[in-house]
């Protein structure tokens, strides 16, 4: 390799073989062989896998968030779909926390002293010192309250033991009263959700579908005209498929005592 600095300095590096990997390693150079050249002070050398860039957001195994920083140096970062184990730059699904089937099988790492359990309640797995411990014997009491952070995650509280999200007789999945929060957004949007509990929101198709799956629900659709009249429909099962189904809406059972008559109703195989 010839190369040239913004300042006019030339020098050079030649490696005897070398290969470029394929595209789950991000096409990575690999050198090997003997090394010539006069490059020793002018070129660094990242890291194995690592990528150079001015911008770094290094998650680690043990705690995958970061905070990006940007400076006018480039230096050696941690890619997307990689992050740190101690000194070294590893794909996520190599930390001994990964749980493949987790997130409709993008797989998820667990932090350090995290908990995940399945979406029908019959595997518990935790992270303790960098390794994964998960109980396939696990079950859950229906004796939970269940509600939902700020970023959708589950989070159940009650007395000490195992719980369900289930029993959910009353859980409201969508809210639009005003033009506050925009709901013409794209598939990610409506797949993770969006808005503000307190107001204006999407719950997210991936909640509802693993919400529906573990029980028969009932669905009402409470809504006012634009003449201030109030009006619900009200059916005896509802549930959403997965995203391999294209989220598919499956309502039945329509309830005659819904007051909005004929004026809504939803066609089989009906996709969110």
């Amino acid at each position: 390799m010839d190369l040239t600095t913004a300042s006019g300095i030339s020098f050079f590096v030649t490696y005897e073989t070398f290969r470029i990997s394929d595209s789950f390693s991000h096409y990575k150079l690999v050198c090997t062989g003997e090394y010539t050249g006069a490059a020793d002070t002018n070129l660094e050398w990242c890291p194995s896998n690592k990528v150079v860039n001015r911008c770094k957001c290094e998650g680690s195994c043990a705690d995958h968030t970061c905070t990006e920083s940007c400076s006018n140096t480039p230096t050696c970062v941690c890619p997307d779909g990689f992050l740190m184990d101690g000194e070294d730059c590893i794909p996520r699904e190599d930390c001994g926390c990964f749980i493949e089937e987790a997130e409709n099988g993008q797989g998820v790492v667990l932090a350090e002293g995290e908990v995940y359990v399945n979406p029908s309640c019959t595997k518990r797995c935790s992270c303790n010192n960098g390794l994964l411990s998960c109980d396939d014997t696990y079950r859950c009491s229906p004796m939970v309250t269940v509600s939902f952070t700020t970023d959708y995650r589950r989070k159940c509280s009650g007395p000490s033991g195992r719980y369900k999200i289930l029993n959910l007789t009353k859980k409201v999945f969508q809210r639009r009263v005003d033009s506050s929060v925009d709901f013409y957004l794209y598939w990610d949007d409506y797949k993770n959700g969006f808005g503000d509990f307190d107001g204006n929101f999407w719950l997210g198709n991936d909640k509802l579908a693993a919400l529906t799956s573990q029980t028969q629900y009932e669905l009402r659709i409470d809504f006012v005209s634009k003449s201030g009249e109030h009006y619900y429909a009200k059916y005896s099962s509802f549930s959403v498929g997965n995203e391999g189904t294209n989220y598919l809406l499956s309502v039945s059972g329509y309830d005659s005592s819904s007051t909005v008559g004929e004026l809504f109703f939803f066609f089989p195989n009906y996709i969110l």
